[in-house]
């Protein structure tokens, strides 16, 4: 499979976060709407999904940066060694700000990409931690800012009585939605596929034409546009004992031992199904997110499977597959 790294920037907020089966669904209908009424090369991608995906797709990152990985926890020695090696703790109240530093890295979210390829080698918490205690503390122990990558906010709707040109007072006149506001506006999504026609220009005019229409929902008031930076070919070297997720993805028996987040989706329809009276909602499905490491004993294209059934219509598809990047867990 070729893989590529797609890179955008957006141009309104996002009401949908840049999730890796959100945006294989809208790459496929992209991918139907460019073929005019012939679907044959969309159902080539679906249907033999279920055991031989020919196109897997990354959640999007801010540019240059990966998803910090989930590892196995410091112990006490390993904490202590840390915080005496750059902090060197005299008082009570210098551990108290170790800890509380130790805290903030913890919840941080993404590590700059050419960091994490010096650690990907001998990939610890202690490694990553150290690498965080490298970066922003020197000589002692700052008070800095935590790092929000991003912020949600909430934002007020109403529904209008078009008798009374008054809100509605029952059945969800007045409402709330999130959306979704970046620090960083350029992101990198990295798709690979085996099908010859998803080629550098191609993949180029499909990003541009979603871009365009908008991504998730509230399109239609300007939420979710974006433009193609650059779209290049990549390669990962596989390398390794371990794998750390760039997706979203349903775990198989070709992973061992790992540590992980879960998520919940409750997915929904798009393209012609959000219109055409087709139930929107998918069943929800239990998922691990990006950052997400595993042990394996074979290194391969991708990892994970796909469920079915998440909805009445078994045609449809659920982008549920490991977007793996190589790594050596110590």
């Amino acid at each position: 499979m070729k893989s590529y790294k797609i890179t955008i920037e957006l141009l309104s907020p996002l009401s949908t976060p840049l999730q890796s089966d959100t945006i294989f669904g809208h790459t496929c209908w992209i991918h139907r709407y460019l073929q005019g009424t012939d679907e044959a090369l969309l159902r080539s991608i679906l249907l033999e999904f279920d055991n031989n995906p020919k196109l897997i797709v990354s959640s999007g990152f801010p540019s240059g940066y990966l998803p910090r990985p989930k590892l196995r926890p410091l112990n006490t020695e390993e904490r202590n060694e840390l915080i005496k090696k750059y902090i060197n703790p005299k008082k009570k109240a210098d551990y108290l700000k170790a800890f509380q530093l130790l805290k903030k890295i913890k919840k941080k979210v993404f590590i700059p990409a050419d960091d994490f390829e010096k650690i990907k080698e001998d990939l610890s918490e202690k490694n990553v931690v150290d690498y965080y205690l490298r970066v922003n503390s020197k000589e002692e122990v700052k008070e800095t800012e935590e790092e929000l990558p991003m912020e949600t906010y909430s934002v007020s709707h109403n529904t209008i009585n078009r008798l009374s040109w008054s809100v509605e007072e029952e059945g969800g006149g007045f409402f709330h939605s999130d959306e979704y506001h970046f620090h960083e506006r350029r992101f990198d999504i990295y798709l690979k596929t085996s099908l010859h026609e998803f080629n550098l220009d191609y993949l180029k005019k499909v990003f541009t034409v979603m871009g365009e229409f908008g991504f998730g929902k509230d399109k239609s008031v300007g939420k979710g546009h974006f433009k193609v930076v650059e779209v290049t070919e990549i390669s990962f070297e596989k390398k390794g004992n371990a794998v750390m997720s760039l997706s979203n993805f349903v775990p198989d028996n070709s992973l061992n031992v790992g540590w992980y987040d879960l998520l919940t989706k409750y997915g929904k329809l798009g393209g012609n199904f959000a219109k055409d009276g087709t139930r929107p909602f998918k069943n929800p499905i239990l998922m691990i997110t990006p950052g997400s490491t595993f042990k394996v004993n074979e290194l391969k294209e991708y990892y994970g499977s796909c469920i079915s059934y998440v909805h009445d219509n078994k045609n449809i598809k659920q982008h549920t597959y490991l977007f793996p990047f190589y790594v050596t867990i110590s």
